[in-house]
């Protein structure tokens, strides 16, 4: 879903990765915007150290904080 934890923070940003770019970026969100402040976790594989994580937001911004 998401390549990098700036993925969350910048909406827009896409990866070469990405095959349908516009696809991808609305999907990496919808699942993003749906997680953020609950208490779901998700696994960040891509991400440094294969972390566990939630999607905190906050004034339109999104982060993921790995627990």
């Amino acid at each position: 879903m998401a390549h990098s934890v700036v993925q969350f923070g910048e909406r827009d940003w896409q990866v070469i990765w990405d095959v349908d770019p516009a696809a991808a970026s609305a999907v990496r969100n919808r699942i993003a915007d749906e997680s953020a402040d609950t208490d779901d976790l998700l696994v960040a594989a891509h991400f440094p150290g294969m972390r566990f994580g939630r999607i905190l937001a906050a004034d339109g911004n999104r982060r993921f904080v790995a627990v």
